[in-house]
């Protein structure tokens, strides 16, 4: 599971000049001191191999407690079904989603156009749901945890 992003005026292809990356929910996270609780770290999330410590109340790391109160609203799972957001708001122990980007000059686009004010929607998801480069980097708070992906993608 998970969601594909690219430019809006592309073919939604795997093209890396054209696909911009993949957002997918990423396990328990502490939002406080950023500790990923995946004993493989975060190069492992999402590697079935490895193992995850997630009957923990607190994180191991600062003691934050544990979020319990996530919904489908506010859950990374929940974001990728669609139904809700997650902020990235500092909140304890709670899930997250990562970002795996294809090329990160996708990145630095997104940041120079953000940072160039510019209103129109450039970006679009599989789902037709389209962003700005402002609400696109507004939604990446969400993603603490963000990688490029392997050459051999090309």
């Amino acid at each position: 599971m998970g969601t594909n992003y690219y430019w809006k005026n592309s073919e939604k292809s795997n093209n890396i000049q054209e696909h911009i990356g993949k957002r997918n929910a990423a396990g328990l996270y502490c939002w406080d001191c950023g500790t990923v609780l995946n004993l493989g770290g975060s190069n492992e999330i999402h590697n079935g191999n490895s193992p995850w410590n997630e009957q923990l109340d607190s994180c191991p790391s600062c003691g934050a407690e544990y979020n319990k109160d996530e919904t489908l609203e506010n859950s990374a799972v929940g974001a990728e079904l669609g139904f809700g957001k997650i902020t990235g708001e500092k909140q304890g122990l709670k899930s997250c989603c990562s970002f795996t980007w294809t090329l990160m000059k996708h990145l630095w686009k997104i940041q120079n156009l953000s940072d160039n004010v510019n209103r129109e929607k450039v970006i679009i998801n599989e789902y037709g749901e389209e962003f700005t480069a402002d609400e696109f980097l507004q939604m990446l708070k969400g993603c603490p945890i963000q990688c490029q992906l392997p050459r051999e993608f090309s």
